[in-house]
């Protein structure tokens, strides 16, 4: 299981088990489409906060170059 799909996947234990509805993902903004397929896919009620790193704008930018293919790899490999 993909990193990312893991740790949601982990989320959602420790939500049922505390018995919580909802949750907020954090990420950076480059991430959250994934993330929100991510967690649709495993049900998750799930809402999005994401942040822009302003002192590394190169990292941030080239994240959502490279975010393309990571949500099209997610969407045909379906994890």
């Amino acid at each position: 299981m993909p990193p990312l799909v893991e740790s949601l996947a982990f989320s959602k234990k420790v939500m049922e088990s505390k018995r919580f509805k909802t949750a907020v993902v954090v990420s950076n903004k480059y991430h959250l489409k994934r993330v929100s397929l991510m967690s649709k896919r495993l049900k998750m009620n799930t809402s999005y906060s994401g942040i822009f790193v302003s002192k590394y704008k190169f990292n941030e930018y080239t994240g959502y170059v490279r975010e393309v293919f990571g949500v099209i790899k997610f969407l045909i490999l379906k994890k």
